[in-house]
């Protein structure tokens, strides 16, 4: 059976920020993007935070295997033109980038949010 900090660490439950690579984890910019998952009955959901109303805008597809993580952002946009932000499991955070041409450049990390940190 896990403990608490292996199923928090196996669960992507809970607030998140998505920055750019290079930005240091214990200083989180203004300028992110805040996510919240949702680990429910039908399977895993995740939004869009607003920082300025805490109000969820959800994703279009949040897909989670346990060593990848999947998603679309824009849930306005037609399906097909919606590129997958993917990201692979590293230790307590996710790497990864778009996958669109052109944006391969483009480097992304989601790490978990701290409360002191958050707006």
């Amino acid at each position: 059976m896990p403990t608490d900090s292996e199923h928090r660490r196996l669960s992507l439950a809970g607030r998140w920020h998505l920055i750019a690579a290079e930005w240091p984890e214990d200083q989180i910019p203004q300028h992110r993007v805040d996510l919240v998952f949702h680990d429910e009955p039908a399977g895993l959901r995740g939004a869009i935070l607003s920082r300025a109303d805490d109000s969820e805008i959800p994703l279009q597809t949040v897909i989670f295997s346990g060593v990848e993580l999947r998603l679309k952002m824009s849930p306005d946009r037609p399906s097909g033109d919606t590129p997958f932000l993917v990201m692979a499991a590293v230790a307590d955070r996710f790497e990864g980038g778009w996958e669109m041409p052109g944006a391969e450049h483009i480097r992304l990390k989601l790490v978990r949010a701290r409360m002191n940190a958050w707006r």
